[in-house]
Order: structure tokens, then sequence, then C-alpha cells
């Protein structure tokens, strides 16, 4: 972690660099035999560059292999320490709407909350989920993929009329 710190701070001193990438948190060697400890340790270590730099690090941390296969991840799903999930300002999470079974419950759910942040689900190809943060509020990013310019863009967004006739619409099919 030493020598991915000294060579953060060198790209920050020297190129202005403000935002990290890491990927992926697990590939980081550990020395101890106490992996949770240790992965705390960096954690803290990281998070006080973050906070003294004044910069912003993207760690990600893949899920855990879990018995069955849920559609949506939650805190608990992250892999290692719980102190990953404790001493990091935000957490997000990625799904492709197209890797969700169309099984009514989960399908349902994420089109219901989708639908309350006024996103279609039928318009939405990725949503960005803020599981955690120290800003506003958690809740859900709806994000379209442009083919063209091979980047996501935010989905456009419905009325608050065409929110209130989807609602009447579906009051009837959809579980709330």
């Amino acid at each position: 972690i030493e020598s991915l710190l000294y060579a953060m701070e060198e790209l920050r001193r020297t190129q202005k660099i403000r935002v990290f990438f890491l990927d992926n948190f697990m590939q980081i060697d550990m020395k101890s035999d106490n992996v949770f400890q240790e992965q705390t340790e960096i954690m803290e270590k990281l998070r006080t560059f973050a906070v003294n730099k004044k910069v912003h690090i993207h760690l990600v941390a893949h899920p855990r292999k879990t018995e069955r296969f849920q559609t949506r991840l939650t805190l608990y799903d992250i892999a290692g320490s719980s102190n990953i999930v404790n001493k990091a300002y935000n957490i997000i999470s990625i799904l492709r709407v197209d890797t969700v079974k169309k099984e009514p419950k989960s399908y349902e759910k994420l089109q219901k909350e989708l639908l309350e942040e006024r996103y279609d689900i039928n318009e939405v190809s990725t949503v960005l989920e803020i599981l955690k943060t120290k800003g506003e509020r958690c809740g859900l990013v709806g994000l379209k993929y442009d083919k063209e310019l091979k980047t996501y863009k935010e989905a456009i967004k419905i009325s608050r009329e065409e929110y209130d006739r989807e609602i009447r619409n579906k009051g009837d099919v959809l579980p709330w």
C-alpha cells in the first residue's frame, strides 16, 4: 500500500491528478495473516490520503460469492472486511437491466423504484444505485448506453404528468 500511495502522491503532485480508480481492492497484496485487519488499515490509509490530499478515490470492491443469486447488491454483499463499507464515504453498485430476471418480484421492485425516481425501466439500460452516501440521499440513477459515443448518459426522466399516469395505469399491476 505504501508504494501505491507514493505513486498516487507523485501523480497528484506532478500531473495534478485528483481522481483515482483502484480496481480491484482484493488484488492489493496483503502481508498479514489477519487479512480483515489489514484491509481495515488499508482503507484507513486510503481515506486519510483522500481527505488530506483533497482527492477522490474510487475503489472497486467486488461482491462476495453468495449461495443464492440475487439481482441487486446490498452493503453486506461486499467481499472482505466490514470496515471496507464502514470507512467508505460513498458506495454505489452498478446493475445492467438486461441481466435482471423478469420474475415478478425483483423486476417489479426495480421497476417501481425506478419509477419513483421518474425513470421508465424500458428506457434504462443500466442502473447506478447509491447504497451509502455522506451526501444527500441514497437512490437510483437510470443510465442509457449510447452505442455511437460508447458512453453512458443519464436516462431521460419522465414528466410529472407521465409519472402520475403510470401510477394510475399500473396501480393494479405493480405491488404498490
